[in-house]
């Protein structure tokens, strides 16, 4: 677990690291949620933002 001042709170975590299965990246649906699923083939589907949504313009 990562420590930072308790001013700091995190609004976003990435994940990072390489995948032992199949997955496949999908846009976030209308609704926003960002839950994963698999199907029987075992393939994990992972909605992802749009990168406009990612960026912050100052």
């Amino acid at each position: 677990m990562i420590q930072s001042p308790d001013h700091l709170k995190p609004v976003l975590i990435v994940d990072i690291g390489k995948p032992d299965e199949a997955v496949r990246l999908t846009e976030l649906p209308d609704s926003g949620d960002v839950s994963c699923s698999r199907n029987e083939q075992h393939v994990t589907y992972v909605p992802k933002r749009p990168m406009d949504e990612l960026l912050i313009n100052k």
